[in-house]
C-alpha cells in the first residue's frame, strides 16, 4: 500500500505562459492602448491642434498606468487581456475612420 501522502510528491512544473501574456500585453498593449487613445483625443478635442496633441500625450501616462491595472485585476485572461485588445482595436477604427471622413488631418 503506498503511504506517500501527495503533498510530499513534487509537484510538475508549469510554464507560466498566463503570467507571460499578462506581462506582454500589460507593457505592450497598455502601451498601444495608450497610443491609440492619445490619437483618439487628438482627433476630438475642439481645441488648437497642438494643445489636443499635448492633451492627449499627458493623458496617455494615466491611461497606460490603468491599462496595466486592468490586465491584472481579472482572474480570466479572456477578460483581462481581451478586453485591452478589443478596447485597442475598436480605438483604432474610430480613429482612422475619423481620419477617413475627414474630422482631422
Amino acid at each position: 500500500m503506498n503511504t506517500v501522502s501527495s503533498a510530499s510528491q513534487p509537484r510538475q512544473r508549469t510554464f507560466p505562459w498566463r503570467l507571460i501574456l499578462q506581462v506582454f500585453t500589460a507593457i505592450v498593449g497598455g502601451y498601444l492602448f495608450a497610443n491609440v487613445l492619445a490619437i483618439f483625443f487628438a482627433k476630438v478635442f475642439p481645441d488648437i491642434r497642438a494643445y489636443a496633441v499635448a492633451y492627449g500625450l499627458l493623458l496617455s501616462f494615466l491611461y497606460w498606468t490603468m491599462a496595466i491595472m486592468w490586465v491584472f485585476a481579472h482572474r480570466s485572461l479572456r477578460r483581462g487581456c481581451g478586453g485591452l485588445w478589443l478596447a485597442t482595436a475598436i480605438l483604432a477604427g474610430l480613429s482612422w475612420g475619423l481620419t477617413q471622413i475627414g474630422v482631422a488631418a
